[in-house]
């Protein structure tokens, strides 16, 4: 009796111990997910509790592996893990639980989760997503509510579908304005887009030089604003190339219209050549050299300090 009683006494307090380890990690797991989703307390908590980076890392992965608490603050409203959920039901291929849960999170206003609604249901997904059930109708309607929310991204998306006519009429004012649109909420490259409307294709309904100077110089002065070096060389560089066809794009062809100006398109292909590599650079140069500018040594000196600097100045 006595050996049974212990053996039952012993049972429960390793059952006890069990449920406490397992609450512990339950409400470390709440913590690392409320941290990951900014809540600065949660991080604090944690920061104090003395986990190692790696164990932090361990106990963060579980976390967002844990569908069933995911569920728990889902429940509350949490968008946050609306969209966490979706993912993780993405990671294990089951498509009709991730697309609930982004319509969920999409529904509450998450623009993140209406542009990959947008993107999951698109005819041209990539082929680690066919699988998903391709719906242009359903594609469209998630990237307008994303336009309508501010979204830069789904602006300029929607700005394209409205001037090739994709699953829309075509409205070459109706996209000019969106891509505007987009470009005021911070997205540079709506105005490379727009200036390459106005001047990509002479028989278009929208051709205008004088536009497509205007939208490469908003080009210019918006990518001063972009935070990350490369991409704002690169929007840099996209817009001067811009400038250059303006400029030079009749002279490479062996003739002459009212925008034709060696020097300007001379230092425009020059400073594009100098933010690039590779064919495009040889590209670039090649145009340089075709324009039939011979600029002086301290000229060339000059400008490539302006590229360096990603100024522009003309």
């Amino acid at each position: 009796m006595f050996i049974a009683t212990l053996v039952v006494i012993i049972f429960v307090v390793v059952l006890a111990l069990v449920v406490r380890k397992q609450n512990f990690e339950k409400n470390v797991q709440k913590l690392e997910l409320q941290s990951a989703w900014g809540d600065a307390e949660a991080e604090n908590i944690l920061r104090k509790a003395g986990f190692s980076p790696q164990k932090r890392q361990k106990l963060r992965t579980k976390a967002f592996e844990n569908k069933a608490l995911l569920r728990e603050f889902a429940a509350r409203g949490n968008t946050n893990a609306m969209v966490s959920l979706a993912y993780a039901y993405v990671k294990e291929r089951d498509i009709a639980n991730a697309l609930a849960w982004f319509e969920e999170a999409a529904s509450a206003g998450v623009v993140g989760a209406m542009t990959k609604l947008s993107y999951l249901y698109s005819p041209d997904k990539d082929s680690l997503n066919r699988e998903y059930p391709s719906s242009p109708e359903k594609s469209f309607e998630w990237r307008m509510k994303a336009a309508r929310q501010g979204d830069a991204d789904s602006m300029l998306w929607m700005g394209h579908a409205f001037y090739n006519g994709d699953g829309v009429a075509r409205d070459s004012d109706k996209a000019l304005k969106l891509m505007e649109r987009a470009g005021q909420a911070g997205e540079p490259r709506a105005y490379l887009d727009i200036a390459m409307l106005y001047y990509g294709n002479p028989t278009s309904d929208t051709y205008d030089k004088k536009k497509a100077i205007e939208y490469n110089l908003k080009a210019l002065n918006a990518a001063a604003r972009v935070e990350d070096r490369e991409e704002r060389q690169s929007v840099y560089s996209s817009a001067v190339s811009g400038l250059g066809y303006v400029f030079g794009g009749a002279l490479l062809c062996g003739k002459k219209d009212e925008y034709s100006d060696q020097r300007k398109a001379a230092y425009c292909f020059y400073l594009a050549s100098c933010c690039c590599d590779g064919n495009l650079r040889n590209t670039y140069l090649d145009n340089y050299k075709k324009i039939g500018y011979v600029a002086s040594q301290t000229e060339l000196k000059e400008w490539e300090w302006d590229a360096e600097d990603l100024k522009f100045g003309i």
